[in-house]
Parts: structure tokens; C-alpha cells; sequence
């Protein structure tokens, strides 16, 4: 996660833009960021959708372990649907060609019952083929009962 802060303390010091960004780049980078967080939720079902919008030299941390592309299509099949309770994100275009996306879910496994939260932050780097999430880490905890 300390990375993390390093990356987005580099970005938002980089990310000058000489051309303010418009409201519209704003509204499309957040709708596209938001489709795919509910492809997210969709688990295996919409594995291609989710494929296509990573690079392919991305780098997923999770709860302390890192995952190539090509582990995440290996595991992809067997990504469980969520029953999401809550949900919170954020987007943030920092230039046009650059962007920040935050969520945090609370939702029940459907392999354990439990009551988990995941919390995401990926960057967002539009090119030739559109958008694509370049980093990502995930943080999935189980949260405590009361």
C-alpha cells in the first residue's frame, strides 16, 4: 500500500495539464472507470470485459502478493460474482490521457458467507486501444463481526 502513495504523490505533482480538462473527458472517464468496477462484481462472467481494459505489462498488488496479466487471466475463471452491501468510488482525471480510480465495497462471499471489504486504487492510462488500468492494488479483508 506505501507504494501506492508514492505513485499517486509522483502523478499529481507530474500531472500539470496546459489544457484544462473538460467536463465531458471528466464524465467519460468516470462512467468507463465505473463500468468496469460493476464488470468487477460480475466475477468471471465478464473476465474478457475485465481483461480488456488491462495492460498488459500491469501490475496488480494484493494483500502482499503481486500479479502479472497473465495470472490474473489464469485465475480469472474462477472470480466469484459479488453480492455487493455498499459501495464508495472515485474517479479522478489528472490529464487527458492519465486517471485515478478508488473503490471500496462491502460485500458477502459467496464461498465463505463472510462479510468482506475490498478496496481498490487503480491508474488509468488512455492510448492506441483506450483506456487501461496500468497499476492496481487491492487490499480484501474480512471485516469484523459486531
Amino acid at each position: 500500500m506505501k507504494y501506492i502513495y508514492l505513485v499517486l504523490a509522483f502523478l499529481l505533482l507530474s500531472c500539470k495539464a496546459d489544457n484544462p480538462i473538460t467536463e465531458d473527458e471528466q464524465k467519460e472517464f468516470v462512467e468507463m472507470a465505473q463500468e468496469y468496477q460493476r464488470n468487477i462484481m460480475q466475477g468471471a462472467e465478464k473476465l474478457d470485459t475485465i481483461l480488456a481494459r488491462m495492460d498488459r505489462d500491469l501490475q496488480m498488488w494484493e494483500n502482499g502478493k503481486i500479479w502479472t496479466y497473465e495470472l490474473i487471466e489464469e485465475f480469472g475463471p474462477h472470480l466469484p460474482k459479488k453480492e455487493v452491501i455498499d459501495v464508495y468510488n472515485e474517479q479522478v482525471l489528472l490529464n487527458r490521457n492519465l486517471g485515478y480510480d478508488f473503490v471500496t465495497m462491502m460485500y458477502v462471499s459467496s464461498i465463505s458467507g463472510d462479510t468482506m471489504r475490498e478496496t481498490s486504487s487503480r491508474i488509468w492510462k488512455k492510448g492506441d486501444y483506450g483506456w487501461k488500468v496500468t497499476n492496481m492494488s487491492n487490499l480484501i479483508k474480512r471485516e469484523q463481526s459486531k
